[in-house]
């Protein structure tokens, strides 16, 4: 009797393994998605540069989380709590998505006779950096919003002076719940950012 329970212990086992094994076949693990933004050139186009020298732009993170190439979310409930999406990622990091399209944006704008990205490796006289401070989508009732903060430092290499300092705070709705609404969000924001850095160099 004893072996014939054990037998049949070990029948019922091994059935409702292959039950969870069958189970865990059919969940669909979902597809990694990859986003990029498409900002685009500025309307306006002065007619002479506001910068009279090469301009060097750099953007960066001011903490580590703004590095991570996941998108970032926040609930109106919990604005201090930050979270990954899984699945869900740029094409490479806040900065360097940023870095390439701001130079071309004030290439195009005229604000300096020339305009350099990082990879450049181009000593320009003219600094710009620009910090990230937020960049994340704030959850909450008709697809919630997204956040941009960023400072803008502006200095000549040449004897190290700081000519401008600036603080630059975007929201930008979403029009939906889904990603791409997001990401269409996040663009308008970047637009207005840039936007925005261009009428400050023009004011100097």
């Amino acid at each position: 009797m004893v072996i014939e329970r054990r037998r049949m212990n070990g029948l019922l086992i091994g059935l409702i393994a292959m039950g969870l094994i069958a189970c865990s076949g059919s969940v669909r693990v979902p597809e990694d998605s990859f986003y990029r933004l498409d900002i685009p050139a500025p309307e306006v186009v002065p007619v002479t540069a506001a910068i009279h020298g090469t301009l060097t732009v750099t953007v960066d993170a001011a903490a580590p989380i703004y590095r991570d190439r996941s998108l970032l979310y926040s609930s109106v409930d919990t604005p201090a709590r930050l979270q990954r999406y899984h699945y869900h990622h740029w094409i490479d990091t806040p900065p360097r998505l940023l870095e390439r399209q701001l130079a071309d944006y004030l290439q195009t704008a005229g604000v300096a006779p020339q305009v350099a990205a990082r990879g450049d490796r181009l000593d320009g006289r003219y600094r710009l950096r620009l910090q990230l401070h937020r960049f994340e989508h704030v959850r909450g009732r008709d697809g919630g919003h997204v956040s941009l903060a960023a400072q803008l430092l502006l200095a000549d290499g040449t004897d190290s002076e700081l000519l401008l300092r600036e603080h630059i705070q975007v929201e930008q709705a979403v029009a939906g719940d889904t990603f791409p609404a997001v990401v269409e969000a996040y663009q308008r924001g970047v637009a207005d950012v840039f936007a925005q850095v261009q009428s400050m160099l023009e004011r100097l």
